[in-house]
């Protein structure tokens, strides 16, 4: 249904502000600080995997760095915090509680830009699901309102028996259950899932579960037989290496075992918390390494030192996805502005319908411009006026849909800018 509404125009430089980046980083680490089952001081050295993490985390500058494959010690688990965080220029990381035994997750967080509200374990084997709740720490907002949202983090059972793909199922199921006595909240899984196709029952129960309003979404809708497919290659994060050692599977990159998925609210751009459009990648994956190692006859998808780092810290590659926090949300409040008024047919199908009345845009050639909250231009056009009262119509069919910033600048400067809903079925 169509409406006409008059609201408080805003400046674009404090909705642009308004917005903040969440940068997302999930890794198996291989093995960290354990010696066991052909992984050792001399092929998985700790103090080496640390220099290669630093090289890893200096690149990507992650807010948030889940892990697979650590050591379920608190010394081992600070020894990465101090070294590869506290004493390398990250002096405002923390790390969860420890949890499990052997080897288990952990996430290492930017305690000045997020706070964990509390942590919650999901039962699975040979480990459980960890669920880590985050707000975000908005200085700015005096009222105490924020952004809450939660990162799963699992290892899924190894290996290909008709157990193993049984466990893998039990958990993901339990995954499903607990999300469904939260359905209101954001929720990210992340992690090792040691899946070799989509079609498999423990990653359907999180892509197609019978309610889909508890879905998760792949960001980048890869979805098939990606074991040895050469379709899949630039989503693939196993191995980094073509010849294995004791400790690494080797092979070259053929499967995608690491992801990052989203609920369908971090995939709502209206949301307080969504994910940005085209920030995924597998760090260091040029997909020009089909079954081969990363470094193979060159790649230029990331410094040398960190391919150097990713191919010999860990046979995994990382995982890496960018959020968007909106920490205003949209505005609520509606005045006559000072020197124009503004009215809007919102939402906008087809076409984004505007009249501006205002003195100061006569005569004037105007800039006019769509934005997405997260700064990025998708339209620009200008616009010849000759009296105070305009009409005009922009045709937005290409746009999808989702919230977006009309701005409107005359040849003085004076800016209005105005959200606006794209919404067409």
């Amino acid at each position: 249904m169509k409406y006409v509404i008059f609201i408080t125009l805003l400046v674009s430089t404090l909705a642009i502000e308004a917005q903040d980046t969440l940068n997302i980083l999930q890794y198996n680490l291989m093995y960290y600080g354990l010696n066991d089952v052909g992984c050792n001081s001399t092929n998985n050295n700790i103090d080496t995997k640390n220099n290669y993490l630093k090289d890893i985390i200096d690149y990507v500058n992650p807010d948030i760095f889940t892990v697979n494959e650590i050591y379920a010690d608190a010394n081992a688990q600070d020894y990465l915090l101090n070294n590869v965080f506290l004493e390398n220029n990250h002096t405002g990381f923390k790390r969860a509680e420890v949890h499990g035994s052997y080897l288990t997750q952990q996430v290492f967080y930017n305690a000045q830009k997020v706070e964990l509200k509390s942590v919650n374990y999901i039962d699975g084997y040979p480990r459980d699901a960890h669920v880590y709740k985050f707000f975000y720490r908005a200085k700015e907002n005096e009222n105490g309102d924020t952004v809450f949202f939660n990162c799963i983090v699992v290892h899924l059972k190894a290996g290909g028996t008709s157990s193993d793909e049984q466990n893998r199922s039990n958990l993901t199921q339990n995954i499903m259950n607990y999300i469904a006595r939260y359905s209101a909240e954001n929720f990210m899984l992340m992690g090792d899932f040691n899946v070799y196709s989509s079609s498999e029952t423990a990653f359907q129960n999180l892509v197609a579960p019978s309610n889909s309003d508890l879905k998760f979404n792949d960001p980048v809708n890869q979805i098939g037989e990606w074991h040895n497919n050469e379709n899949y290659t630039k989503v693939h994060t196993q191995s980094t290496q073509f010849y294995g050692t004791d400790c690494a599977s080797g092979g070259g990159l053929d499967d995608r075992f690491d992801f990052i998925l989203i609920n369908n609210k971090l995939a709502d751009i209206n949301n307080s918390i969504h994910y940005l459009t085209d920030s995924y990648q597998a760090v260091g994956n040029d997909g020009n390494h089909f079954n081969d190692g990363i470094d193979y006859q060159g790649n230029n998808s990331v410094p040398a030192n960190v391919l150097r780092a990713l191919a010999n810290n860990s046979d995994h590659l990382p995982v890496n996805a960018k959020f968007i926090i909106n920490q205003t949300g949209m505005p609520t409040s509606i005045k006559t502005p000072e020197f124009a008024k503004l009215q809007i047919t919102n939402p906008a199908n087809q076409n984004l319908l505007f009249t501006i009345f205002s003195d100061k845009f006569i005569n004037q050639n105007l800039s006019i411009e769509i934005y997405s909250l997260s700064g990025k231009k998708f339209k620009q056009t200008n616009l010849q006026t000759y009296s105070k009262q305009i009409q005009y119509s922009i045709p937005i069919t290409e746009l999808p849909n989702g919230m977006y910033i009309l701005s409107i600048r005359n040849t003085k400067g004076n800016t209005i800018n105005q959200k606006f809903i794209k919404q067409w079925h």
